[in-house]
């Protein structure tokens, strides 16, 4: 697929994902691994952040052709960078309303970026490549989420140490949110 368009919509979305997977992954790691919460807790903490990631995906059709697509790319990559930096910020004693409130920020900023660019990417191929398009645009959700989880894992762990006390541990996570941020803000560039 030659269309510059694409590759960057493509790309601009692995990197947003990469940092989704991150907030899916990590983050209930690090609520029952440090502070002793129960899956049914963290899975109830998430559930505002489905809620408005869900809307915001809806909403961003209306946004997109209000504003166009740069614009709804980068206020979402935005907020979600910015809901990234404070994600990186979490202390073992951070308060559960403001976690909720960051993760539903986070989650809101990709709804909004992710459609149109989704959008974006395959309305600039040819009717004969919309078939290997979205071919390559499942490859590479599938592609983040192992980055995701490889890389930033990675980064965290390195990060900790062998034997880590908590606040170790917690370091390590908001340094691979930290790379999270990172991530979404090359979308956001690329956008």
């Amino acid at each position: 697929v030659k269309s510059a368009t694409f590759r960057f919509a493509m790309l601009a979305m692995l990197f947003m994902t990469m940092a989704q997977y991150g907030r899916i992954i990590y983050v209930p790691l690090q609520l029952e691994s440090l502070r002793d919460f129960t899956p049914l807790r963290v899975g109830v903490m998430l559930m505002p952040a489905a809620v408005f990631g869900m809307i915001a995906s809806w909403k961003s059709a209306w946004v997109t052709e209000r504003y166009g697509a740069r614009i709804a790319i980068a206020t979402g990559g935005s907020i979600s960078c910015i809901a990234c930096l404070f994600l990186s910020q979490n202390t073992l004693n951070t308060n559960i309303g403001w976690l909720v409130f960051v993760l539903t920020l986070q989650s809101f900023g990709m709804g909004l970026a992710v459609s149109p660019a989704m959008a974006t990417g395959m309305s600039e191929l040819p009717p004969n490549l919309i078939a290997q398009g979205s071919t390559i645009r499942g490859l590479s959700g599938q592609v983040a989420g192992a980055l995701a989880v490889g890389m930033l894992g990675a980064i965290a762990g390195a990060k900790m140490g062998a034997n880590p006390s908590p606040q170790e541990a917690q370091d390590g996570y908001n340094f691979a949110f930290i790379i999270a941020a990172v991530c979404v803000a090359y979308s956001v560039f690329l956008a």
